[in-house]
C-alpha cells in the first residue's frame, strides 16, 4: 500500500536539494485517467493502475500509478503526452524532475523520447536532458539532476511540458513516468524580458495599483495582477500611458503584476495593505 506522506517527502526532498519552490506536483494517482488538462495522442500514453509497474527505488517514489507507453501502441509515429498549463508566474530558473523507468526492449526497435516545452501552446522548444539506461529500473531522469528548461519558460501564465515518443513498433518495451516536479527561484524586485523597465509600477493609498509606461504607448499593452498562487486576479488593456486598478477589494498582502506588449514584459512585486 502506497505511504500517503510519500509525495510529501518527496517534495521536501526535492526542495532541499535544489533550494528551490516547488511549483507544480503529478504522481497520477487521483484517477485511473489522465489528470484534468493533461492530454495524450489517442491510443498511446495511458495511466497504468496495475500493481506490477510501480514507481520505486528513487527517495518518494509515489507508487501505485504511473503513465506508460508501450512499443505495441502507436498510432502516428510521434506520439504526445502534454501537460495541464502551469502558471510560474513571479519565478524564475525552472526545472523539471520525474521519475522514469526505460524497459529493456523499448529502445530495440529505436523507439525514443524527447522533451518539449511551450507558453502558448503552439510553438515548442526542445529540451535536452540525460535519458536513464534501458535496465528496466525507476530512476530520476537526467541523472538524478533538474532539468533547467529555457529562460522563456519564466514569469509564464502558463508553461506546458510535453514528452513526444518516436515510436518503432516491437512486441515488447515501454516507457513510464511519475513524480513530475515542476519547481523555480521565487523572482525579487522588477524581472525585465527585455532588460528594459519600460514600466513603473507602484501602490498608492495603500491599495491602489497604479502602472505608468515611460514611452508613448504605440499599442496596447496587458496588465495582470497575480496572487502569489499563480492566480489571475485580474486582466486589463492599457491603452494609455498611465493606469490605476482599484484593489481596495483586494486581501492584504503582496501581489505580482505583469506589464506586457509585444516587445516587453516585466513582473513587479507590489504589497496591498
Amino acid at each position: 500500500m502506497k505511504k500517503i506522506l510519500a509525495p510529501i517527502l518527496f517534495l521536501l526532498l526535492s526542495m532541499a536539494a535544489s533550494a528551490q519552490t516547488i511549483i507544480s506536483y503529478q504522481s497520477f494517482d487521483n484517477s485511473p485517467s489522465l489528470p484534468a488538462g493533461w492530454y495524450a495522442t489517442p491510443g498511446s500514453w495511458v495511466v497504468d493502475t496495475s500493481l506490477g509497474n510501480i514507481s520505486n527505488g528513487y527517495i518518494g517514489a509515489s507508487g501505485i500509478n504511473n503513465v506508460e507507453i508501450q512499443d505495441t501502441l502507436a498510432r502516428v509515429g510521434y506520439d504526445s503526452l502534454i501537460s495541464a498549463p502551469i502558471s510560474t508566474i513571479g519565478y524564475d530558473s525552472i526545472t523539471v524532475e520525474w521519475g522514469s523507468r526505460l524497459s529493456k526492449h523499448f529502445a530495440d526497435s529505436g523507439s525514443t523520447i524527447s522533451l518539449y516545452m511551450s507558453t502558448n501552446g503552439t510553438t515548442w522548444v526542445n529540451v535536452s536532458y540525460i535519458e536513464n539506461p534501458n535496465n528496466s529500473n525507476w530512476y530520476p531522469e537526467n541523472d538524478s539532476t533538474p532539468i533547467m528548461l529555457p529562460a522563456g519558460a519564466a514569469n509564464q501564465a502558463s508553461l506546458w511540458l510535453m514528452w513526444l515518443a518516436d515510436i518503432h513498433f516491437n512486441t515488447s518495451g515501454t516507457y513510464r513516468i511519475d513524480d513530475v516536479v515542476v519547481a523555480g527561484d521565487v523572482m525579487t524586485g522588477i524581472n525585465t524580458i527585455s532588460n528594459d523597465a519600460f514600466a513603473k509600477v507602484y501602490v498608492s493609498g495603500n491599495s491602489n495599483i497604479n502602472i505608468s509606461i515611460k514611452q508613448p504607448v504605440t499599442e496596447n499593452l496587458n496588465v495582470e495582477v497575480y496572487d502569489l498562487t499563480g492566480r489571475v486576479i485580474t486582466r486589463t488593456n492599457m491603452d494609455a500611458q498611465a493606469l490605476s486598478i482599484d484593489g481596495s477589494n483586494l486581501s492584504e498582502g503582496v501581489y505580482l503584476v505583469k506589464v506586457s506588449d509585444s516587445n516587453n514584459s516585466m513582473v513587479t512585486k507590489v504589497l496591498v495593505k
